[in-house]
């Protein structure tokens, strides 16, 4: 995920000034992860969001406007637009990842091949679902699990 993309902005990128069309979709490969899907967001919540961190569509709009997912229980996956791969400043516009392998954040372990749910203890986090034959519904799957906090690889495909 280098470069330039075809709208003239790095997928890194991040400005005080639209570069782009709110909501637009933009598709790259990644080299042997495959084809990861952004979308042009504007952060309305207030506060700088970090990488790696699930956000959700603001609530009474249909513009890409973004903020912080809240906890496990108080979202619906619709309403989940993807993860920051780069920190977006407080009413800055980027990039965020809603389809494809991306990295995000845990702040517990987090075991492989299980659904993507939002953390139930910190906001913008994940973790795993159920290990059980009824399992979860989530908005990807974990690849790669971790132990304690920090990253990890997961896949996901986010409907907001």
């Amino acid at each position: 995920m280098s470069g330039f993309t075809a709208s003239g902005t790095s997928l890194t990128q991040t400005s005080a000034t639209q570069l782009a069309p709110l909501g637009f979709v933009m598709t790259v490969g990644d080299g042997d992860n495959g084809l990861v899907e952004y979308m042009y967001c504007y952060n309305d919540s207030g506060s700088e969001i970090a990488a790696n961190i699930v956000v959700q569509r603001k609530d009474a709009t249909v513009k890409a406007h973004i903020l912080i997912a809240p906890v496990a229980g108080s979202i619906k996956l619709e309403q989940v637009l993807g993860i920051t791969q780069t920190a977006i400043p407080s009413t800055h516009y980027g990039w965020v990842a809603r389809k494809g392998i991306v990295t995000a954040t845990a702040d517990a372990t987090v075991n492989a091949d299980l659904p993507v749910v939002m953390d139930a203890s910190t906001a913008g986090n994940v973790t795993h679902g159920s290990t059980s034959a009824t399992a979860v519904t989530g908005f990807g799957a974990t690849l790669a699990g971790r132990t304690g906090t920090g990253t990890l690889s997961i896949i996901i495909d986010c409907r907001g």
